[in-house]
């Protein structure tokens, strides 16, 4: 009975084929808090370099449209 079960469901079923896992890491501040917090954007940056580090992906800064 639980083969019958098992067939009909398997017939019923779409498989589609996986796709690879893909991981992103965003990390952002507002411009104007720079001058107000010395050293907070380079805190920033070196705090997702190393989170981008232990993930195993690049790390990217873009700091205006002209880098994306």
């Amino acid at each position: 009975m639980a083969d019958d079960a098992t067939a009909a469901l398997d017939s019923a079923l779409v498989r589609t084929a996986r796709r690879r896992t893909r991981v992103g890491l965003v990390s952002g501040g507002l411009a104007a808090y720079w001058p107000q917090f010395p050293g907070l954007r380079d805190q920033l940056q070196d705090s997702a370099r190393a989170t981008a580090g232990l993930l195993g992906i690049p790390f990217r800064a873009v700091t205006g449209p002209g880098d994306l």
